[in-house]
């Protein structure tokens, strides 16, 4: 389980959310956008995600575990996100969705085993580019 995950399990609401793993929220969560990212904004994202000082073991656990079945819903919807989150959206996406929670619902869970597999080439590229 990555660095800092046993703090922050589902139905730990009460306890704040470190900022590094915001920052690995926010990047792995714009993974789940339904657009193209350009060079550019890849870019950013690859930086962002190197300053959260996560491995890339720890940041895929992540994505796993956290992002993927919160925001995996996403890329699953006809009329997904486009544009990028920024933190204070994802803090509050997460702490409703998954901090609030005691465990994740069976839709969540199967939205995020199904996009985690669609969005680990994109955590990969990033980890490249970092």
């Amino acid at each position: 389980m990555a660095e800092g995950a046993r703090s922050l399990t589902s139905g730990d609401a009460s306890r704040p959310i470190e900022p590094r793993r915001l920052a690995a929220w926010t990047v792995l969560a714009n993974l789940f956008l339904d657009t193209e990212h350009s060079e550019g904004i890849l870019l950013c994202l690859a930086r962002d995600l190197r300053e959260t000082g996560y491995s890339s073991g720890e940041l895929e656990d992540i994505l796993r575990r956290e992002v993927a079945p919160v925001f995996g819903s996403n890329l699953l919807s006809m009329a997904g996100e486009w544009a990028l989150w920024d933190k204070d959206e994802v803090a509050e996406i997460m702490e409703r969705e998954f901090l609030s929670r005691k465990r994740l619902t069976p839709s969540q869970w199967v939205a995020g085993r199904f996009t985690n597999a669609m969005v680990r080439r994109d955590l990969r590229k990033l980890m490249r580019l970092a």
